[in-house]
């Protein structure tokens, strides 16, 4: 089932089972996928390596915990750089205290692993009427 218009994601996750499942639900509901394993690489697909974010993405969907950096101090960064990208974190180990964070520095949501991807349509629902 498609959503609205196709939206460009920037998916970043270091379990590579979990990141192609997700990938594949986003591509079936016909969204664009880029996908990165690490936040090193989500870093520099960001541009953040270069202390200003430029990959045009319609929304981020990032783990917490990755190697090299963890999606929620990539959110930081963006957060800081007053960069309004819509953002997804998921995480297995998400304390109350993370999740009120991220809401803080402006996360669309923190979904818990393992989560269900029929909830993926209508978070990016949300994206879509926001634009």
């Amino acid at each position: 089932m498609a959503t609205g218009r196709a939206l460009q994601i920037l998916l970043a996750e270091d379990d590579d089972a979990a990141r192609a499942l997700v990938a594949k639900a986003l591509r079936r509901l016909g969204h664009r996928v880029t996908d990165v394993a690490t936040g090193t690489e989500l870093r520099a697909m960001l541009g953040l390596d270069c202390g200003a974010a430029s990959f045009a993405a319609d929304v981020l969907i990032a783990d917490i915990r990755m190697p090299g950096a963890s999606g929620l101090n990539i959110l930081y960064e963006l957060h800081a750089l007053g960069v309004r990208l819509p953002v997804i974190l998921m995480s297995a180990i998400a304390t109350q205290d993370v999740v009120s964070y991220a809401e803080r520095l402006g996360a669309l949501a923190v979904l818990r692993k393992p989560f269900e991807l029929e909830v993926l349509p209508d978070l990016l629902a949300r994206v879509e009427d926001s634009r």
